[in-house]
């Protein structure tokens, strides 16, 4: 399957990308060895993400992906 095949990777950075929370999503990723996972901010995300994005304040949820961006060229 390719959930054990993304087992098996080596990954700095994982992004879920979903602004409303998805379980299902969650859960995949939460299988999947990484340095780093970032989602957005959520009653769960303190379980699966060690990086939240809140876009609550602004509203606007491009901020949140710009800042994802902004992870990415750093890394």
């Amino acid at each position: 399957s390719i959930i054990n095949v993304l087992k098996m990777g080596d990954f700095d950075m994982l992004v879920d990308l979903n602004t409303n929370f998805c379980l299902d999503a969650s859960r995949i990723l939460s299988l999947i060895p990484a340095k780093m996972k970032v989602g957005f901010k959520s009653i769960f995300s303190d379980i699966f993400y060690n990086i939240q994005l809140d876009v609550s304040k602004s509203g606007i949820t491009e901020n949140g992906y710009q800042k994802v961006h902004l992870m990415l060229e750093k890394s």
